[in-house]
């Protein structure tokens, strides 16, 4: 036997001396009350102290006894308010063991009870020792669906600079499940933009336990801009919006062609990265960021929003103006990275195919198109303009000059008014008089 041990048991008062240092209350049936210290609240008598004692000696690693621990623990299950408090002292226990079991016993208490220690268990989801940390947590959840706060305890932890904090934090409210529903939002933003891939997945999970669906957008390409933290707030900002359309009937303020929209401006802030990106790491972002598409030429990588995922978008949502919107564009770019009239030749870029009344029959349909949807004037105002600069191009797929000549007359006279009539009829009498040259079965590159 010890001398320590041999001194608590020659010298009951010894007992309260521990106890005081481990901050439990003194069993008032054979000790007086401790004086307390100035400016100390004096700790309440509790008549639950032999257990506490008895849980002490046998959870400690000098004396590892399993069962007698489990004992104790569903002893002191039984005990009076004021050993949840001590409980919660012993969770900074100097031995681990004494800390996992006094974790464990406070999450079979239920929050009923050990509500009060929530916060001192939410703070040994840092402690040094691992079988703490997940002892912890399982207590937090088992008291979660009667103490709300947890959920705001455990969030806090999300913020935290070491990975395993935050691992553990995620899977803590995940395991909470829809009692955690307010984390899901912020869990949302750890599985879009944690720099840890494994925590990123670890947060789609949870949020799949919390609300009971898998989430709809993926995580944020983090590892794939690591030097522009513009970028990642641009894929970061899409995702976000994605989310909300994804995941509700209605959004406020918040639409299909929106999403559209940040598309666009996502990819216009890609043009950089893509110069010099591998087309692996450009399939690895294509694959985290929904509704983009992706394809390799011989000058570099091309890129475009993905039509029909947003024209599939529209019609989950029901939103009937949009869906006629992406209706008329995919005719127009039938597989999104290129025009009707354009044909890939080579590896280099696209050429242009004049035949009867195509551009003119395009051109028509977005006229009157944007007669009758105001809301996407700007949009169709940049897409007819497009649709003039594939009238102009001078990389022809066939090798029939007169099919060209004959889109231009088509079109002035469709549209003598229009303010690229008189450029196209200039470029028709340039064609003509040889001071264009139109490059015919053209092969750009």
């Amino acid at each position: 036997m010890s001398l320590a041990r041999r001194t608590l048991r020659s010298s009951p008062g010894m007992w309260r001396v521990v106890a005081a240092g481990l901050g439990l209350a003194a069993a008032t049936a054979t000790l007086a009350p401790a004086t307390p210290r100035p400016n100390e609240t004096p700790q309440p008598a509790s008549a639950s102290e032999d257990l506490l004692q008895a849980f002490i000696q046998a959870c400690r690693v000098e004396r590892p006894n399993q069962g007698k621990c489990a004992e104790a623990g569903k002893a002191l299950g039984g005990a009076d308010a004021s050993t949840v408090a001590a409980l919660a002292r012993l969770l900074k226990h100097k031995e681990y063991n004494v800390a996992m079991a006094a974790a464990s016993t406070l999450g079979n208490m239920g929050g009923a009870r050990a509500g009060p220690a929530a916060p001192a268990l939410a703070r040994s989801l840092t402690h040094w020792h691992g079988s703490v940390r997940r002892t912890a947590a399982a207590a937090l959840i088992k008291l979660s669906p009667d103490v709300p706060e947890t959920t705001q305890l455990v969030l806090a932890l999300l913020e935290d600079p070491r990975n395993w904090v935050r691992s553990l934090a995620v899977k803590t409210l995940g395991g909470m499940g829809a009692k955690a529903r307010d984390a899901a939002a912020a869990l949302n933003r750890v599985r879009q933009g944690d720099e840890d891939k494994q925590i990123r997945a670890q947060a789609a999970k949870a949020v799949e336990k919390i609300t009971g669906k898998p989430p709809r957008g993926p995580s944020a390409p983090a590892e794939l801009l690591p030097e522009n933290p513009g970028l990642k707030a641009f894929a970061n900002s899409y995702l976000d919006k994605y989310d909300a359309l994804s995941s509700t009937e209605t959004t406020a303020n918040l639409d299909v062609f929106d999403l559209y929209k940040s598309a666009q401006s996502l990819l216009r802030s890609l043009d950089r990265w893509m110069n010099t990106a591998t087309m692996e790491e450009a399939l690895r972002l294509r694959s985290q960021i929904p509704g983009i598409l992706i394809e390799q030429g011989g000058e570099g990588l091309r890129s475009a929003p993905d039509i029909v995922f947003f024209k599939q978008l529209a019609r989950t949502r029901r939103e009937e103006t949009t869906i006629d919107f992406f209706d008329q564009l995919a005719q127009l770019y039938p597989d999104s990275l290129r025009a009707a009239y354009e044909t890939r030749a080579g590896e280099y870029g696209n050429c242009t195919r004049f035949e009867e009344d195509s551009f003119g029959r395009l051109y028509r349909a977005w006229d009157g198109f944007q007669a009758s949807e105001p809301k996407f004037q700007l949009e169709i105002a940049a897409v007819k303009e497009r649709i003039i600069e594939g009238l102009l191009s001078t990389c022809i797929c066939g090798e029939r000059e007169s099919n060209v000549l004959s889109e231009y007359k088509s079109f002035v006279q469709l549209y003598p008014d229009h303010p690229a009539a008189a450029r196209i009829q200039k470029r028709m009498e340039d064609v003509r008089a040889k001071q264009v040259r139109l490059h015919l079965n053209c092969k750009p590159g």
